[in-house]
């Protein structure tokens, strides 16, 4: 099967890595939100819904979305290289992609009430974050004890235990490719 018939997982552009501030309430904000997305996802699009007439609603942006809920929260998400498969996969670690999560809080938030929001590998990196933040409270200065609260969508705490899950996915794989 040639190369460009295999779906491939989207590119992330060097500008869409880090902290990037999505909603800035017109009041002093009383809480910093950051969503985090999870592996093979786009740090943008992720939040995004395309309408069939090819209009595009950001959840996290849109004032009759996520900011209509939450008036006076700063909503922030973080992007990281998240291609995990295909030819320009990236080798992406843990440890690194949180303290990336870190120093990108350091630069951009101001000592307020914080709250997560992961999703799938997203979820893992805050909570890799969080213990850092916590074991290098010296480095990390209010970081863990700023953080309230943690909502995690479709996180793998657990990994699989019987090897179902891995075995769909080896199947998914092959199908993907023809028979020999």
């Amino acid at each position: 099967m040639a190369e460009s018939s295999v779906r491939q997982p989207p590119e992330i552009q060097s500008w869409q890595l880090g902290i990037k501030v999505y909603y800035e309430p017109t009041e002093l904000p009383d809480v910093d939100l950051v969503v985090v997305h999870g592996l093979g996802a786009n740090p943008d699009s992720t939040w995004e819904y395309r309408h069939s007439d090819e209009r595009i609603t950001n959840w996290l942006q849109d004032q009759h979305m996520l900011p209509s809920y939450v008036q006076k929260a700063r909503i922030m998400r973080f992007g990281y290289d998240s291609r995990w498969y295909g030819n320009k996969a990236v080798l992406t670690r843990l440890s690194p992609v949180s303290e990336d999560l870190l120093l990108g809080l350091k630069r951009e938030r101001k000592r307020r009430p914080l709250l997560f929001l992961g999703h799938c590998w997203g979820g893992l990196v805050v909570f890799k974050a969080l213990l850092l933040a916590q074991s290098q409270e010296h480095r990390y200065e209010g970081i863990f004890k700023s953080c309230f609260d943690v909502v995690s969508m479709g996180t793998p705490y657990h990994g699989t235990s019987d090897g179902s899950s891995i075995r769909s996915v080896y199947a998914a794989i092959a199908a993907a490719f023809p028979e020999n």
